[in-house]
């Protein structure tokens, strides 16, 4: 359906590349939203509602712009790890602390999607969840990665898509989740809409 206009609220180039993949050529309009959510909410509260925020700013802006849209697409990604929410590192001492931590572990990635339909303007949440198991690999592997600048921008402090996955030996649930967008629901709401 080449006429529907699908907007991903995200700067992300990976959430872009997972939607190509599937067929999606989206709009890319990056929200105003302030992620200042407290990390002490539930996990599954906080990736839902920072979606639902991102989400929500970029619908309104739509809507002020007068911009036709069909749907509206934002996603929030973060790594839970002993019971803390771990999102973008603050710099490279602490991407480098945290790949120290989840080396030789296992930690759940959660995605919280937000889906603006403008047919019946209603929203459509819901939170995805994937375990991701990391192996052993030696400091300087982590300082290598780290000083190439590639984990300062991802939650976690690391991209499966990248070199990082050779931290990873093995993953429960979906994959591309990890990687910033749970395809498999997202493809499965625009289905129901007879979006895609």
């Amino acid at each position: 359906m080449n006429d529907v206009i699908v907007v991903l609220a995200s700067q992300s180039p990976n959430r872009l590349k997972l939607l190509h993949q599937i067929g999606v050529k989206p709009l890319v309009v990056v929200s105003n939203f302030e992620e200042n959510l407290p990390k002490t909410l539930p996990v599954e509260e906080f990736v839902v509602e920072t979606a639902r925020g991102k989400l929500n700013a970029v619908v309104e802006q739509l809507k002020t712009e007068k911009k036709r849209y069909d749907v509206v697409i934002a996603c929030d990604t973060v790594i839970h790890f002993e019971g803390e929410i771990i999102g973008k590192p603050e710099d490279a001492a602490d991407a480098v602390r945290t790949l120290q931590r989840l080396r030789r572990n296992s930690h759940d990635v959660f995605s919280g999607v937000a889906l603006h339909f403008a047919a019946d303007d209603l929203t459509e949440t819901f939170c995805e969840k994937t375990i991701v198991h990391f192996g052993d690999f030696p400091d300087r592997v982590i300082e290598k990665y780290v000083a190439s600048g590639e984990p300062l921008k991802k939650a976690g402090s690391y991209g499966i898509g990248e070199f990082a996955a050779t931290f990873v030996s093995g993953v429960e649930g979906c994959l591309p989740n990890v990687v910033g967008l749970p395809l498999h629901r997202v493809f499965q709401a625009l289905l129901r809409k007879n979006l895609v």
